[in-house]
C-alpha cells in the first residue's frame, strides 16, 4: 500500500544519500587540491547538510515502518473484532440491519432477508424494501416510532410489527435499533 511505497522511496534514498554525500565531498577535495584557497566553511556546511539529512531520513524510515507495524496491528485487532461481531450476531440468530441515514441506504443481513423468505441474498438497499414489507396497520406506529426516536425523544427504537414474508403470510419481528449520532446529532 501507500505505506510500504513510501517506505520502500525512503530506502532507495537513504541508500543513495550515503554515495551522492561521498561523491559530492569527493568532487569538493579535488577542487581544494587543485587550487590554493580552502573552503573549509563551504565544506562544513555541505558536511553538516548531509548528515542532517541522513538522520533525517532514518528517522522517517523509522516512523513510517512504527507507523506499518502499528497498522498491521490495528488491522488483526479489527479482524478479530469483526469475528467476535459476526460470531455473536450468527449466535443471536437475529436478523441484522444498519440504515445510513445520509446516503439512505441499508444494509440488510442474509439473516433479516431469510426471515422474510428471500433464498437469495438481495442487493436492495432501499429503507422502502423494508417499509414496503411492513403490514398496513403497523406502519403508521412504526414510522412514529422511528420519527421519535431520530428526533432524539426515544433513547432507542424498540417496536413490534408484523413483516411480509415472500410467502404472502406476514411474521411479527421485534425490532430494536439505536441512532448513532455525529457531533451535529
Amino acid at each position: 500500500g501507500l505505506a510500504h511505497s513510501s517506505l520502500s522511496r525512503l530506502s532507495r534514498a537513504a541508500a543513495v544519500l550515503p554515495g551522492l554525500a561521498e561523491q559530492r565531498f569527493g568532487e569538493v577535495r579535488d577542487t581544494l587540491a587543485l587550487t590554493p584557497h580552502h573552503w573549509p566553511d563551504e565544506l562544513d556546511t555541505l558536511e553538516h547538510t548531509t548528515l542532517t539529512l541522513t538522520e533525517r531520513l532514518e528517522s522517517l524510515e523509522q516512523n513510517i515502518q512504527q507507523y506499518t507495524c502499528s497498522l498491521a496491528q490495528k488491522m488483526q485487532e479489527l479482524s478479530v473484532e469483526r469475528e467476535r461481531y459476526e460470531l455473536a450476531v450468527a449466535g443471536a440468530n437475529d436478523g441484522i440491519w444498519d440504515w445510513n441515514l445520509t446516503t439512505d441506504r441499508v444494509f440488510f443481513s442474509p439473516r433479516w432477508q431469510n426471515i422474510l423468505g428471500y433464498a437469495d441474498v438481495s442487493h436492495e438497499d432501499s429503507p422502502d424494501h423494508w417499509l414496503d414489507c411492513v403490514h398496513n396497520e403497523d406502519l403508521e406506529k412504526l414510522q412514529r416510532d422511528l420519527q421519535h426516536h431520530l428526533e432524539g425523544a426515544t433513547p432507542w427504537l424498540e417496536n413490534e410489527h408484523r413483516l411480509r414474508h415472500t410467502d404472502g403470510a406476514y411474521r411479527w419481528v421485534l425490532c430494536r435499533a439505536m441512532a448513532v449520532r455525529n457531533a451535529s446529532g
